[in-house]
């Protein structure tokens, strides 16, 4: 997930009327979160104003706010062939990278443009646990009780206390921290399928497909029966239908009824 970001109203060095008409006219439908035109109006400033750094960097980040996060790439790479140093451009093009999936791509220019909030999820997403819990926690003393940013928090510091454990049962495998350790995650470890399952589910509801799907089969993995795994199934049928796998959702829909038949419990969510 990619975090909102504020209009940046970037300073314009004496456009040309022609195009001053444009920029009024996007600055306009980005108000009114007509992101498509406001796309169309700024592509004609950058066809007016073609040396201009802020008129890419427009352009790129209508098309982020139009959810349009490839083809954002390339007017804000052209932002900085311009100027090397923008910070807005270097914010906005990590924006678009870690949106698309890329976030190790995405973490230089989030660095550079010290924005410690999408840097640290990029950083979350690559392994990089401990620099993502710092970034992280700077950014909720700017934006305290966001929720994307607690949910990264938590996963972070969470998957960092995995990496400790493993080394711990690893290299001590019969120590007595080693068992102390199993004892205290044996009740967390029993309630990861009913999170993986929430996970989903809220990525569901927020147009997140991928996300959701990655949770329930990784659900399905771990627990095969029972009543979340009828759930499981039954959201990834729908998911599936959606984008016309008909094959796919019926095989879910197939397991679906399945458990429902064997387990009472197992419902529609």
């Amino acid at each position: 997930m990619i975090l909102g970001i504020a209009v940046l109203w970037l300073a314009w060095q004496g456009p040309s009327p022609e195009a001053a008409q444009h920029i009024e006219a996007a600055r306009h439908a980005e108000a009114e979160k007509h992101f498509e035109i406001a796309v169309a109006e700024y592509r004609k400033v950058t066809e007016l104003e073609p040396a201009s750094t802020p008129a890419f960097v427009s352009l790129g980040q209508a098309l982020i706010e139009a959810r349009d996060y490839g083809a954002a790439v390339k007017p804000l790479k052209r932002a900085l062939e311009l100027d090397p140093n923008s910070a807005s451009a270097h914010q906005l093009l990590g924006y678009a990278l870690l949106a698309q999936g890329y976030p190790s791509e995405a973490i230089r220019h989030l660095e550079k443009a010290h924005e410690q909030a999408a840097l640290g999820i990029a950083q979350a997403e690559t392994g990089q646990f401990a620099d993502a819990i710092v970034n992280l926690q700077a950014a909720l003393q700017k934006r305290p009780n966001d929720p994307d940013l607690l949910y990264y928090l938590g996963r972070a510091s969470g998957l960092l206390s995995k990496q400790s454990i493993d080394a711990l049962l690893t290299a001590y495998p019969d120590s007595v921290r080693a068992h102390q350790s199993m004892a205290e995650n044996y009740m967390v470890l029993r309630q990861m399928p009913e999170t993986l399952y929430a996970l989903g589910k809220a990525a569901a509801l927020e147009g997140d497909s991928a996300a959701a799907e990655k949770a329930w089969t990784t659900l399905l993995s771990v627990e095969r029966e029972g009543s979340l795994a009828g759930q499981a199934h039954f959201g990834l049928a729908g998911l599936y239908r959606k984008v016309g796998k008909t094959a796919e959702a019926d095989v879910h829909m197939r397991e679906f009824q399945r458990l429902r038949n064997s387990a009472p419990g197992v419902e529609k969510q």
